[in-house]
């Protein structure tokens, strides 16, 4: 997010609240929502400045706010909870004003003023309530459905849109939460919105009074009648409060972002064409078969959103944690990032390697994760298909026998026991260039960063081709360079048990090898035509970014489909690959960093 626009940011109100803060003495502050850390940094200040304790909670803060919160740990007027609100508010004791902008829905927003009400130990009431207004005024917004009550949850969706002077839904423009949440289906009604939460609130409290003042989604502030700041507070509100002019200018705002963001909607399918995968948290990706095509995805989109997520970095090289959906878990989690591998740019600046060393509590990365979404949720497999995966002894293929009760994996085992048998550990031994699986007895190979390690890996493609049935499905990832037309070989056989290196060796990790596995092969554009030589229906890498489901930086994966043809007839369209061109020059290092 810019420094600059804060298109929703509680900072818009700062002449506004931190006046009044002050007005009425409040020195222990509570923030419910810090976000990016905008307008906490000025909380923080101002609490500091008046000798008090400031306290903000979020469960799922952004880099930039955890950063903030490691400078400050420690300071007597800082604290800071990572934690949902009704979890946190009952442990804040003694809170002279409360800033809310935390979940927009009539559940939690009822449920904290119940907590800052069961607290306050007849203190005045001094909230600052955000989003008060269109659209989470009058409709329920949810960030995860499982922590609201059924009885409170409104019908949702988290696919379509909402727009001014629609109750309902919207397919396409208007505003949207890109997957991340969901709004109620439907508008108004009761235990529906915020400000219906705080009007039935303050209903059966004749002490508290609730005003609105109608910009930036709406301020709300809810006061004690008979506080002694309370008369001069309302004076100084009272141009604001049911301002006409506001409420103009906040309405021709509103129609201004959902306009901008169908226009931004139009050009993007026109600059380059993507699939939005369905799901509770829809996935855009990139289909492409060429680098002029990735390149065009690069140059309109992806790049862009790339440089987006700049952000997520903290401005010291040291491990940290950013939230996100993990697909394996089921539930929004935190992600720990460190800078192993990490790419420097021109100035020195660090970009984590996103793919490797995005973690998860269930050990997986950015490639695993991203890799195992992909086979579990959108590729249309019935739970008893027969997958195989390339590897057996490793956390994923745990996970994928979860998800495929009779998913077969292997190892290379060398002679130690025969191919296609099991070990005492219950290791199966497979050569993936001789698999002793039978002809079309597969629905789905599944191989992730273990082509490279074989030296004949077309003759590997041939094989993984006959064992599929027609129609089955290849889902891949190999190390690939966006850049390059044509593959090059890295190290070949020399005959006599020993390799000639043609780059600096390589070894990835293996789990039945502890010097590793040797890399074979760099990658190019040509590997998606090898593998339609082999028996495969256009081939796709399939590219694309989701910090939602922390899939920061450039995410790809290969899938093909085993065509219906016998392997024998088809037909060679191989072409040798051109030099690159000028459209591609000069990006290397880009997407070395991404």
């Amino acid at each position: 997010m810019s420094d600059s626009l804060y298109v929703y940011s509680m900072a818009n109100f700062r002449e506004i609240i931190l006046p009044l803060l002050e007005l009425a003495q409040a020195k222990r502050i509570v923030e419910v929502g810090s976000e990016y850390g905008t307008f906490t940094q000025e909380l923080c200040a101002y609490a500091e400045r008046m000798g008090g304790q400031f306290t903000s909670v979020d469960p799922y803060p952004q880099a930039p706010a955890m950063q903030f919160a490691a400078q400050h740990e420690g300071k007597p007027y800082f604290n800071f909870l990572k934690k949902l609100s009704v979890d946190a508010l009952p442990e804040l004791t003694g809170v002279d004003a409360y800033i809310i902008d935390g979940d927009h829905n009539y559940y939690t927003v009822l449920r904290e003023l119940e907590l800052i009400e069961a607290n306050r130990n007849g203190a005045p009431w001094l909230v600052f309530q955000h989003d008060v207004c269109w659209p989470c005024g009058r409709r329920d917004m949810y960030y995860n459905t499982s922590q609201i009550p059924a009885e409170y949850l409104h019908p949702h969706s988290c696919e379509h849109a909402i727009a001014p002077g629609n109750s309902g839904l919207e397919s396409g423009g208007g505003f949207r939460g890109d997957g991340t949440l969901a709004f109620a289906r439907h508008e108004g009604g009761p235990r529906n919105g915020v400000t219906t939460a705080i009007e039935d609130f303050v209903a059966a409290r004749s002490d508290l009074q609730f005003e609105v003042i109608t910009a930036v989604f709406g301020l709300g502030i809810i006061y004690s009648k008979n506080a002694p700041w309370a008369a001069e507070l309302a004076a100084r509100i009272k141009p604001y409060v049911k301002s006409l002019m506001l409420e103009r200018m906040e309405e021709n705002r509103v129609q201004l972002y959902v306009k901008v963001q169908e226009l931004k909607e139009e050009l993007q399918r026109r600059a380059a064409p993507s699939d939005v995968l369905p799901g509770a948290h829809p996935l855009e990706v990139f289909r492409v078969t060429s680098r002029d095509a990735f390149f065009h995805a690069w140059d309109s989109r992806l790049r862009a959103a790339l440089q987006e997520q700049s952000h997520l970095v903290p401005a010291k090289a040291q491990a940290f944690e950013l939230p996100g959906y993990c697909v394996v878990c089921g539930k929004p989690v935190n992600l720990r990032t460190d800078f192993e591998f990490a790419a420097a740019d021109e100035s020195g600046k660090l970009t984590p390697a996103w793919r490797e060393r995005q973690m998860c509590q269930c050990h997986l990365n950015c490639r695993l994760r991203s890799s195992f979404h992909f086979l579990k949720d959108l590729l249309g497999l019935n739970r008893n298909a027969a997958v195989y995966a390339t590897e057996q002894q490793s956390y994923l293929f745990a996970y994928l026998r979860q998800a495929f009760p009779l998913v077969v994996g292997s190892e290379d085992l060398g002679t130690a026991v025969p191919r296609g048998r099991w070990n005492r550990e219950g290791l199966r031994n497979e050569d993936l260039a001789k698999l002793t699986f039978a002809d079309a007895s597969l629905d789905c190979i599944f191989s992730l960063d273990r082509l490279q390690c074989v030296p004949d890996y077309s003759a590997a493609l041939r094989d993984w081709a006959r064992c599929l049935r027609p129609d089955g499905r290849l889902l891949l990832t190999v190390p690939f360079a966006f850049d390059r037309l044509q593959s090059a070989p890295r190290a070949e056989a020399d005959g006599q048990g020993g390799f000639i290196h043609h780059q600096p060796p390589i070894y990835h990790h293996d789990p039945v090898n502890p010097k590793g596995a040797l890399s074979f092969h760099d990658f190019g554009w040509d590997l998606l035509t090898t593998i339609e030589q082999a028996g495969f229906d256009k081939a796709e890498l399939l590219a694309f970014t989701a910090p939602h489901f922390g899939y920061v930086g450039m995410q790809y994966v290969i899938l093909a489909t085993r065509s219906a043809r016998p392997v024998g007839q088809l037909v060679n369209n191989f072409s040798a690959g051109a030099e690159p061109t000028a459209h591609s020059a000069g990006r290397t290092e880009e997407l070395a960093a991404a």
